[in-house]
Formats: C-alpha cells, sequence, structure tokens
C-alpha cells in the first residue's frame, strides 16, 4: 500500500488474533496483512465463516465464461452464487483484486441478503463520515458503503493517508487481508444494541458547572453531547466530515485562496440532519453561530484567529460560505454550529453553565438527569446523524479516591475509567487483577513543565536557565515517582509527534557542576559558608507555584524534588500552592508577582498547534492585548516571532513541520520554559465493552463512543 499513515493498521491486530485463534483463518493466511485479497481469497473465507447451504455438492461452473473449474476457488464462487453473495455473471476472476466498494456489497448480502441489501439502497440520506464519502461514491453504492461503516454493523473501515490529515473510505481501491479479517470478525461477531455504561472520571460534577468550558471532565462531557460539524482528531490524529459533506480543501475546490491572501471556505451541509430537538440544521445556524460567537459576554473565549473571518454568507438552504482576511491553515477545521432557535437558551447556558440548561445539539448523547448521588444520566439522541448509538444510556460518576473506584470495579458498577487519573493515584494493575478490566495505555500531548518569569531580572539569562534544568534529576523523579509510560521532554512536542525535531534540540542531562559553572558564568557568586547565591546585593531566590495539586498528587512530589534540587546547588526557594483562577488572572496574565517565579502546570497540545499565542511577543498578557495572550513567561524572541508568523500564515503542511521543529530548536537553547516529561495515561475498560480503545492522545477517547457496544 503507498499513501499510508504509520501505524494507522495497528487496531486491525485484535480483530486478525480472533480470527486465528477461533481457526476461521490460519495464520499463514495473515502473515503479509497489508496486502491486497483477490475475490477468489476474499470468497473462501466468507463461506469458511458461514454455515453451508444445502447438501455439498460440487457445482457446474457453465454459467460463467472463464474456465472456473480449473481454478482452485471454482467451487467457492459457485457457493457464493448459491448463497446469492454474488451474480452469476457471464465473466468473473477470481484472482483480480477485490475493491473495497464490491466488498461493502457482498458483507451486505451475506449479513441479510436481499432485504438488507434493499434496506441500504433505499436509504434516504446515507452517511459515510469520511473525507470521500459523498460525491466520490457512486450514488448506487452510498447507501451500501454508508450501511457498512454504520456503527450497527461495522463491516468495513476507514483509512488514513500519510500525505493528508483526513480520514477516507477509498471504495475503489483494493481490500487488504487485515481490512478482510476485521470485516469478517463483525459479520460472526455484529455489534450487539442496547444496554448502560458506567464512565468514571476524576472532577466532581454538579448540578452547576462554573469552570465548564476549562475543565477535563467538561471536555468528555461535549464530545458526547456537542458534535461538531466536523469530527476529530479520532484514534489517527485524523479529522472527518459529519454533519457537513467533506472539509473544504483547495483539492476539492471548496477552499479559494486570493492573491491578496483572503480567502473563501464554502461548507455543504448533509441532507437530512437534525437538532436534537427534530429541528432541520441549516446555513441559517451557520450565520447565527458566527455572529453569536462574537458575543463576548457569552462565551469564554474568542482565539484571535476568529477576529480573521470577515463575514459569513449564506448561499442557499444548506451551504454558506466563511470569508477571511488573512490566511490560515487550519481555517478549514474552524465551524462550530450553534442551534438559531434557541438563542436565549444559548444565552442562559454560557453565562451560567448548568447541565439542566444545556440547549439542543447534534451530538450522539443528551442531558437525563442528575442524580442525587451526584450521578449524571445521558440517553441516545433519536436525532444523531448516524442514528441512535449502541450504547442507550450513559452513567457518568465522579470519583477521584482509588479505594472508592476499586470498591465501584469489585461491585460491578463501573465500566470505564477515563484517562486523567495518573498511575500513582491509581495503580493499574490493582484494576487488572480483576478479571472484568483491561488497561490501556493511552499516549498524550500532555507536557508538565516549568514556565519562568523571563522578565524579571534573576531570569532573564539563559546560563540561569541552563543551569535551573541540568540541576533537576528528571530521570530518577520519574523513576522515584513510578510513573511508568511517562517521558523524559526535551520539548514542547513529545517524541512521537511528526513536527519532533530531535537531532535538532540541545539536551540537558543531570549535571549539578555544570549548573554551578553556569551560575558563576552568569555573574552570580555563591557564599562559601551559606552557599546562596548573589548578584548586585542580590540573593537568587526564586518562588516555585505549583496549582491543582489534589487533581494531580504527583505534582506534590515533583514539586519538592526540584525544590530540593535547586536548594542543594544553594538556589534559594519558596514553595507556593495557589488557586488556579489567582495563577491566571494576577500573576500570569497581570504579571503582578514581583519575585522570580517558576510555575510547575501542564499544557495540552493538538495535532496542529502552532505556538503563536504561547510564545509571539505580541502575546505576552497586557492591556493593549486585553491580557488575553499566553505568553506567560514574557519570552521575546526576533527569529522566533519570525517563524511563528509564518507558521500561522502558511498553507504548507510540510513547511509548518519544518517551522515547527526550528521552533523548537530555539526554545530548547533559549529555555524559556523547562521541560519536564510527557505523562502517559491509563484508562480502564471492562473486558466485554467492545470499541472503547485507546486514541491518538486521550481527549479524544469518547469520540468513538457510537461505535462501543456490550459483548456478553
Amino acid at each position: 500500500m503507498a499513501d499510508v499513515k504509520k501505524d494507522s493498521y495497528r487496531w486491525t491486530e485484535y480483530y486478525m488474533k480472533q480470527m486465528i485463534r477461533t481457526s476461521y483463518l490460519k495464520k499463514e493466511e495473515l502473515a503479509q496483512p497489508n496486502t491486497y485479497i483477490s475475490k477468489g481469497e476474499f470468497l473462501h473465507w466468507l463461506l469458511r465463516c458461514l454455515p453451508p447451504v444445502g447438501t455439498e455438492q460440487d457445482h457446474d461452473a457453465g454459467a460463467f465464461r472463464s474456465p472456473l473449474d480449473q481454478h482452485p476457488y471454482a467451487q467457492d464462487v459457485l457457493k457464493a452464487v448459491e448463497h446469492k453473495f454474488i451474480d452469476a455473471e457471464e465473466s468473473f476472476d477470481p484472482d483480480q483484486l477485490l475493491m473495497r466498494s464490491l466488498a461493502g456489497l457482498w458483507l451486505i448480502r451475506a449479513k441479510g441478503g436481499e432485504k438488507l441489501e434493499e434496506l441500504a439502497r433505499s436509504m434516504t440520506n446515507p452517511v459515510v463520515p469520511a473525507q470521500d464519502g459523498f460525491d466520490e461514491i457512486t450514488e448506487a453504492s452510498r447507501g451500501i458503503i454508508a450501511m457498512a461503516v454504520h456503527p450497527d454493523y461495522q463491516l468495513l473501515g476507514f483509512r488514513w493517508k500519510s500525505s493528508h490529515n483526513y480520514r477516507y473510505i477509498e471504495t475503489e481501491s483494493p481490500l487488504t487481508r487485515a481490512e478482510a479479517a476485521v470485516s469478517l470478525y463483525h459479520l460472526l461477531n455484529p455489534p450487539k444494541k442496547g444496554g448502560a455504561i458506567a464512565i468514571a472520571q476524576n472532577e466532581p460534577l454538579s448540578k452547576d458547572l462554573p469552570g465548564w468550558f476549562c475543565t477535563e471532565s467538561s471536555h468528555q462531557i461535549q464530545r458526547i453531547l456537542f458534535q461538531k460539524a466536523i469530527g476529530g482528531s479520532d484514534a489517527q490524529g485524523s479529522f472527518f466530515p459529519v454533519l457537513i459533506q467533506k472539509i473544504p480543501t483547495q483539492d476539492n475546490g471548496l477552499w479559494k485562496i486570493n492573491d491578496d491572501g483572503s480567502m473563501e471556505l464554502t461548507f455543504q451541509l448533509r441532507p437530512g440532519i437534525y437538532w436534537s430537538d427534530g429541528t432541520p440544521i441549516t446555513a441559517e445556524d451557520a450565520l447565527f453561530s458566527f455572529n453569536f460567537r462574537r458575543q463576548l459576554g457569552y462565551l469564554p473565549s474568542i482565539s484571535e484567529v476568529e477576529g480573521w473571518i470577515d463575514h459569513i454568507e449564506a448561499k442557499d438552504h444548506s451551504t454558506f460560505t466563511v470569508y477571511w482576511q488573512k490566511p490560515y491553515r487550519w481555517a478549514n477545521l474552524m465551524l462550530d454550529l450553534y442551534p438559531g432557535h434557541k438563542e436565549e437558551e444559548l444565552k442562559q447556558f454560557f453565562l451560567s453553565p448548568s447541565l439542566d440548561k444545556v440547549p439542543v445539539h447534534a451530538g450522539p448523547y443528551t442531558f437525563h438527569a442528575l442524580k442525587p448521588n451526584g450521578l449524571i444520566e445521558l440517553r441516545s439522541n433519536p436525532f444523531y446523524v448516524l442514528g441512535e448509538p449502541l450504547i442507550d444510556r450513559i452513567q457518568i460518576i465522579s470519583e477521584s479516591d482509588p479505594t472508592k473506584l476499586q470498591n465501584l470495579a469489585q461491585n460491578q458498577e463501573l465500566d470505564l475509567v477515563l484517562p486523567g487519573l495518573m498511575p500513582i493515584e491509581l495503580p493499574v494493575n490493582d484494576f487488572s487483577t480483576y478479571d472484568t478490566f483491561q488497561a490501556l495505555a493511552v499516549p498524550t500531548l500532555h507536557w508538565e513543565h516549568i514556565d519562568l518569569a523571563m522578565d524579571h531580572t534573576f531570569l532573564n539569562d539563559p546560563s540561569v536557565r541552563q543551569a535551573l534544568l541540568h540541576s533537576i534529576d528528571r530521570i530518577s523523579m520519574l523513576n522515584d515517582l513510578s510513573l511508568e509510560g511517562y517521558q523524559l521532554s526535551h520539548s514542547l512536542l513529545p517524541p512521537f509527534h511528526p513536527s519532533y525535531p530531535d537531532a535538532l534540540l540541545q539536551k540537558y542531562p543531570y549535571d549539578p557542576q555544570k549548573a554551578k559553572q553556569l551560575l558563576e558564568s552568569a555573574g552570580w557568586t555563591r557564599n562559601a559558608s551559606t552557599h546562596q547565591w548573589k548578584k548586585n546585593g542580590q540573593t537568587l531566590n526564586i518562588a516555585l507555584i505549583s496549582i491543582d495539586s489534589k487533581k494531580h498528587p504527583e505534582r506534590i512530589r515533583v514539586k519538592e524534588l526540584i525544590a530540593k534540587e535547586w536548594q542543594d546547588i544553594g538556589i534559594q526557594i519558596e514553595l507556593e500552592e495557589i488557586h488556579p483562577n489567582e495563577l491566571t488572572n494576577r500573576i500570569l496574565m497581570k504579571r503582578q508577582n514581583k519575585e522570580a517565579f517558576a510555575i510547575l502546570y501542564r499544557w495540552e497540545f493538538t495535532p496542529h498547534s502552532n505556538f503563536y499565542t504561547l510564545l509571539h511577543s505580541t502575546m505576552i498578557p497586557s492591556q493593549a492585548n486585553a491580557y488575553r495572550g499566553q505568553n506567560y513567561t514574557g519570552f521575546q524572541h526576533e527569529l522566533t516571532d519570525e517563524l511563528l508568523t509564518e507558521s500561522f500564515r502558511t498553507m504548507d503542511s510540510q513547511r509548518i513541520i519544518q517551522l515547527t521543529g526550528s521552533l523548537q530548536e530555539i526554545l530548547s537553547k533559549e529555555l524559556p520554559v523547562l521541560p519536564l516529561y510527557h505523562p502517559q495515561y491509563h484508562m480502564l475498560v471492562h473486558r466485554n465493552l467492545k470499541g472503547a480503545t485507546s486514541a491518538f492522545y486521550h481527549d479524544p477517547i469518547l469520540e468513538s463512543i457510537i461505535y462501543w457496544y456490550w459483548d456478553f
């Protein structure tokens, strides 16, 4: 296979192992899983998975022009005709590669015969949530493919390319052996509808949700309440159209870039899509959403990029064009839709977030009840674009106490623990001892680090910042805290990110002597008796600040270890724990701290983060930018500004990777931020809950919830 995203077919391994374990397929048949399968071999596999029809006998190949009677798969082809999987064509070549569209048809026939095929072909508005899932599929095949990929059947999987960040269906490409194994597994083990799942997460939830938009739990719940027009990123870090027919690109002509840099992006809504109250979603909702987001009193954060949008025009009932003043690489992914017929409810919800005020939306589930014990219940949405999900009800339990979680698991009152409970808080091995649970590692784009106040004279010298990092034994820290799966950080991004430039990064191994030499080179003198560092009559004193220690208990130990190691080389440390609001408003935004401070906390990036708001000099919070910038270190670097500006506006994906690599090289030398580690989260899943697998990074875990089902 040519254009395939690296490791994107690892998801097929489980299904191949199951098909081999149950003897439906042989190990040697899957020795080269990503090679294409022929029509004859697929029929041979398919018939092996089904009970025979009538009596076993040889069949006459006279209906076919080709000499099937001489072919090893001749009897399989003729049996397939008898099963009515295939038509008695005048010619049939068993050695011809099987196209995915034809595989979908055969699988539908094998699943439900002529009735299911007729139902598929009669679908009014078939939905294939892939970038090439609309007019790239023939009208005659669209219903077949939509049914084959539907969560209720899962007979055909998606594909991912290395050259594009989108999800594809590629109906006119041959089927691989690995894909065939997955299809046959789901034919033998069809997804089951019904039932409920209990999900535990580690933040308190109540009817009223202050801070709704910035908490981990809110992000998870929003995944299943609020369906974005564009799905993603999925388990492969790719995007796909859900409420729209396709994501605009320059290749498909829906994204036009003018000579002056302005842009026009045209979106086409799918026909027959509805809000959760049954009201149709239209282009007028897009216009309403644009104007509503401009009312800053109702929404918590509007990025600078959104200010580059000039206006939106509705072309017809389902088509609208977004006009941009400037180029922006990710403009085609920026589309939030709100129900225009519920303006007052939206205002109330955003001004005072509360679960019983959640307005109508388009997600797979709707809020049903908040029970006295704090349990939240969601019910399936009958108007969801793909129909009601397989699981009827979702119960969300708020619990961070490991002992109580274990009790819930032992009593079978728990089915899944979302990522975010760290290994030091929640020993996954304790849960793995239960036969009902499996622990899955979830890689993240989170980054534990220390922001330094570079506008303070103590910390504006790179030698001092380098000394601070050299004096932290990060490897021993991770080992001592038993942070399994955590990766030592040398940059903002983890090593698995495509923009990670390992060879360009300056590394800082633990070396206290080197740290002292760097401080001396910066003009600091160490007192022989007190071991304190002095310069111009001032003592080197740093406030080490942290937040959210209750949520991340490992951070308490990390802070203590760092403080001790800095003190060991003679730096005076004051430990502080402050509320997140105070940190954001008083220290980070309005810079009211007079002392040199270092802040220990965690950032989360996305696959397309470009760091502009974190590092550009114009993003240092100030009255001039209404304190909206996120350059909390006060970092100012002319070349960094130039690279950030280009990466913000270039349309070339490969150039963005190069620029991001160069930015990380600069940051590894300048060190406005001290990198510590990239955490690995764990999720705990009931062994009989199918489809709930770890994802590209932990936030999209619930993105795939429509594919989950119980297998008892």
